[in-house]
């Protein structure tokens, strides 16, 4: 059984995206995830012109692209009562993620007012968000377009906020009141380093894992280091992406890194384990 990831891409930060297919080809990359990191305002900017230039070099790379919205959706917030416009720019991202046949959408859950009771207010934003994801994801198979919810990294207890989706729990929540093939899940690696460890968002949500981002950091902040620079127990990882049978996408997100270096980096750990089996 060849479990090695053969589907391992990267993100784009705020850059075009067009100049990265070379770099991708060149280095046997398979992926790239287009970051809307700034803002929905960039959506304007794929008008059909570049959309077509898009798919054109997709198509002679044999590279897929996915989209990852900004921060986070919001609709979850128990104090939002005004209609939120994020809904039309969501509504937006879905139909250029089908123009540039992206395999998925990556989003975040939001945040919400922790007062009086954190328990109760999560529960509350939570059976929002479940509403809000309802009428979306009507949309989102009318236009075949998969909707994957990241898990994020817990706020500081002092906050005024929390964030939805820093917990396992949240998931299953979402997940037992939502059954569609067009909403899955995209495990941070070093989101859940912060949180409740890598190995049990990967054991508790596998049967949902859609889409692995992968960065490294000390288990403190959100630092996107190069891959065995920081805690994450990488060895047990592929020991358990293999487990579970995962072969699915892995995209890079370690910064001030060449891609197809932390690529590399991540495979040694497959092929270490390869070795011990043979």
């Amino acid at each position: 059984m060849n479990h090695f990831p053969r589907k391992i891409g990267f993100t784009v930060y705020n850059e075009k995206p067009e100049d990265y297919f070379d770099y991708a080809f060149e280095h046997k990359l398979k992926h790239i995830e287009i970051n809307l990191e700034k803002d929905y305002s960039e959506l304007a900017r794929f008008d059909k012109k570049r959309v077509r230039k898009i798919n054109k070099l997709a198509k002679e790379t044999n590279i897929k692209l996915s989209l990852h919205l900004p921060f986070s959706l919001d609709e979850a917030n128990a104090f939002t009562f005004r209609k939120n416009p994020k809904i039309l720019h969501l509504r937006e991202s879905i139909l250029l993620a089908k123009n540039i046949k992206a395999t998925h959408i990556i989003a975040h859950i939001g945040r919400f007012e922790w007062y009086p009771v954190e328990h109760l207010s999560r529960r509350k934003a939570l059976e929002k968000f479940v509403k809000f994801l309802l009428t979306v994801l009507d949309f989102c198979e009318e236009n075949k377009v998969v909707i994957c919810l990241e898990n994020l990294i817990p706020v500081n207890e002092s906050a005024d906020h929390y964030l939805l989706g820093d917990k396992i729990d949240d998931f299953k929540f979402i997940f037992s009141q939502v059954e569609s093939k067009f909403l899955k899940f995209c495990l941070d690696t070093g989101h859940a380093n912060c949180g409740e460890g890598v190995l049990k968002f990967l054991f508790a949500l596998q049967d949902k894992l859609d889409c692995i981002h992968y960065h490294d950091n000390n288990g403190l902040s959100d630092e996107h280091k190069q891959v065995g620079e920081g805690t994450v127990p990488w060895l047990n990882f592929a020991k358990k992406i293999i487990e579970i049978d995962f072969k699915g996408l892995f995209i890079s997100e370690c910064r001030n890194v060449e891609p197809h270096k932390s690529a590399e980096l991540i495979r040694e750990y497959f092929q270490q384990i390869k070795e011990h089996h043979h």
